[in-house]
């Protein structure tokens, strides 16, 4: 209440070392803090950490030092700033990194980030910083890390720099080695958050706007992990999927990302999907009890798993669940589509062959964990 007194509200809490902005709120009044306390009592292993609300343009800066020296740096910026798009769920949001940020726009960043991580006591290593440019032009640095960021940007810069930037850190960690690779592109991500209608969503039940999207932008994607219908709704601000792309130009990929948040959208419902069981039925079945759990009306079928003589044998099966089953028969389907292609059938024996001598190679890779378990074993019962 003191901090709150002294900087006024809104203010911002969060956990010390939380990430993707999970467990942040902003605090409008007294009354908020003072519920937020109660909801949350920080403690020793839980701490709350307070912040003065700060407003402006919301920017990353990614830095290498390597024994004090700065190395190497980028910027990118959020498009809307984090906390918004955690307060609304509905905004689709994207992260831009644009090929040139050599320019005096950003020279208070490069010397405040490098100052800011100096006296953090960095001495090797990559670190991601959030950090703000408010309506006066100055800027103002919110939080520090001493990792790699989060929310696809490793994978951004990557692109950017034609460089794995996920082999990069380790080596630099390790060795205290980086070679700083020139920004050849423009990058950018567009984040896929689900609408939830008025009864709610806990699945994705429909993709709009994605072959529009792909027919304007699809030259510009370099890497997508897409919604798929059915799949379970995500918690996390980065949403349901994502889409990266990257251009020479800044502008190309600037324009691209706000046209494709706006084209896209991911409907969420409570809908009914396929389920998979797998599991043990003896000595006791339980396979009835499961599937009325999840589904007492749908349709059941069934494969056979590794007993291709029994395929097609669901009596039991049957009678355990109480209604009909329908079994696949994958291993009879297989076997009419190898008579009709045999060229396919020698492919398939080959890979065959192929995991055998690695199920050989693996056993024979136990034998020493084997012979060490049993003698333990034996050591053991001598104990006894």
């Amino acid at each position: 209440e003191l901090f709150a007194g002294k900087a006024g509200f809104p203010l911002v809490a969060k956990p010390p070392a939380g990430a993707g902005g999970k467990g942040t709120y902003r605090l409008n009044s007294m009354h908020d803090l003072q519920s937020l306390l109660q909801q949350y009592p920080p403690s020793g292993p839980e701490p709350i950490m307070l912040e003065e609300f700060v407003s402006g343009t919301e920017h990353s800066f990614d830095s290498i030092v390597i024994d004090s020296k700065p190395i190497w740096h980028s910027i990118s910026r959020y498009m809307p700033a984090p906390l918004q798009v955690l307060e609304n769920p509905w905004i689709q949001w994207c992260v831009f990194l644009p090929r040139d940020i050599d320019g005096e726009e950003f020279a208070p960043i490069r010397d405040a980030g490098y100052r800011a991580v100096e006296t953090l006591g960095l001495k090797t290593g990559l670190s991601h910083m959030e950090w703000f440019r408010r309506e006066n032009g100055r800027i103002a640095i919110s939080e520090v890390g001493a990792r790699p960021p989060g929310a696809q940007i490793t994978s951004l810069l990557s692109w950017a720099h034609d460089l794995d930037f996920y082999r990069a850190w380790p080596r630099l960690m390790i060795f205290g080695e980086f070679e700083p690779p020139p920004r050849k592109y423009a990058v950018g991500a567009a984040y896929f958050r689900g609408q939830k209608g008025a009864a709610g969503g806990t699945r994705v039940r429909a993709i709009h706007g994605l072959d529009e999207a792909q027919k304007r932008f699809g030259h510009l994607v370099v890497e997508a992990r897409l919604p798929s219908e059915g799949q379970f709704s995500s918690d996390s601000y980065e949403g349901e999927g994502f889409v990266i792309i990257r251009d020479t130009d800044s502008d190309v990929i600037e324009q691209a990302l706000k046209a494709i948040v706006s084209l896209v959208r991911v409907e969420l419902a409570t809908i009914s999907v396929m389920q998979s069981l797998l599991g043990p039925q003896d000595p006791l079945p339980n396979l009835k009890q499961a599937i009325d759990t999840i589904d007492p009306d749908g349709p059941i079928v069934c494969i056979t798993a590794g007993w291709r003589d029994s395929e097609g044998e669901i009596e039991e099966l049957q009678d355990i669940v109480g209604r009909p089953v329908e079994d696949l028969e994958l291993y009879q389907r297989a076997e009419s589509v190898f008579a009709k292609e045999p060229a396919l059938r020698e492919l398939h024996r080959e890979r065959q062959d192929k995991l055998r001598e690695l199920q050989r190679l693996y056993r024979i890779r136990l034998v020493p964990t084997i012979t060490a378990a049993r003698k333990l074993m034996r050591t053991r019962a001598d104990a006894e």
